[in-house]
């Protein structure tokens, strides 16, 4: 994805919801002066390292929800994606067992108190 669309992304999350920070995999996009200029902490994670992505995580848990399945057409296949997404998105206890793993939340924790958001 282009820098310029990626800090479009990052400026959006800063304004519309209490994001303290970014965690970051190394992709040059997510480097750019124009993504780091949102003013959004980062941590960058190892290179190669999907396995601490807890995103990675999340998308193996759709992907173990929408294959081996037989779709008429792709927007079928679209609609049981979004259909799964708002069972996680309704059950927060769900997606922080599959991705609010013990070292991020201690590293959340080491974070200067103005990056972290306050809790709901």
């Amino acid at each position: 994805m282009k820098s310029e669309r990626i800090a479009a992304a990052v400026n959006g999350l800063k304004h519309q919801t209490d994001a303290g920070a970014l965690v970051w995999d190394g992709a040059r996009g997510h480097r750019s002066e124009l993504v780091e200029s949102v003013g959004l902490p980062t941590t960058v994670q190892p290179p190669y390292s999907p396995e601490l992505n807890p995103a990675e995580r999340v998308f193996e848990e759709v992907r173990r929800w929408v294959e081996d399945r037989l779709y008429r057409c792709i927007e079928e296949k679209v609609e049981a994606v979004k259909a799964y997404l708002g069972q996680l998105e309704s059950d927060p206890d769900r997606v922080r067992s599959l991705a609010g793993w013990r070292w991020m939340e201690d590293n959340v924790r080491l974070l200067p108190a103005h990056f972290v958001a306050p809790s709901k």
